[in-house]
């Protein structure tokens, strides 16, 4: 399975390694329709509005996804 998600999305590792760590606390959903990776929750969706949303980029390939970097996409680093 791991070699099938790698192969469909280069950056899965990273990605996964960010779900894992956010999904401890919060409830994650995808953020696709923000234009974002990840939308976080403290509680139920249906219930709270997002506090947060996640765009995961990785230390050694920071602009392949070809969106410019800005402050506030450092304004969390794990």
């Amino acid at each position: 399975l791991w070699n099938y998600m790698t192969s469909k999305r280069k950056n899965f590792p990273v990605l996964y390694k960010a779900y894992s760590h956010l999904s401890k606390n919060w409830v994650v959903r995808l953020g696709s329709q923000y234009g974002v990776d990840f939308v976080v929750y403290r509680h139920h969706p249906a219930l709270i509005y997002s506090e947060y949303v996640v765009l995961v980029l990785s230390a050694q390939n920071g602009n392949a996804n070809g969106r410019l970097r800005v402050w506030s996409d450092f304004q969390c680093t794990l």
